[in-house]
């Protein structure tokens, strides 16, 4: 199995891959875009926090967090939730989880209206 879903691994244009005789292979130099990578975050985080709303964070792991993050994290500036039997893209690793996670977020922050079982959902740190 080539671990692409066949419904969007499909289409060639979606994915950037081309079908090579021994599964599939980019067909663009990544690496070529490398001198572009350091600034595709710079200042996430503090633009993040700068949100004047109440914050979820969901994270693969703890490793995910910069310093700026772990700190206003601990002064109670955002929520976190770990997935840790998860990759990078919570959502699709484990959608059932974290449309839980989400929900209770929602219903405890009073933007939307549910029932649901906070002992099931708790949030990790």
């Amino acid at each position: 199995s080539s671990g692409i879903n066949a419904e969007y691994g499909s289409s060639q244009a979606n994915t950037g891959l081309e079908d090579a005789s021994e599964g599939y292979t980019w067909k663009v130099d990544l690496a070529a875009s490398e001198e572009y990578w350091s600034g595709w975050y710079s200042g996430m985080s503090k633009l993040f926090l700068s949100v004047p709303a109440p914050k979820l964070l969901l994270l693969a792991g703890p490793d995910r967090l910069d310093t700026e993050l772990t700190r206003a994290h601990m002064q109670g500036k955002f929520q976190v939730q770990m997935f840790n039997h998860s990759g990078h893209n919570v959502h699709e690793d484990l959608p059932d989880k974290v449309a839980d996670v989400v929900s209770a977020f929602l219903v405890r922050q009073r933007f939307a209206q549910g029932t649901y079982n906070p002992q099931t959902v708790s949030p990790c740190c």
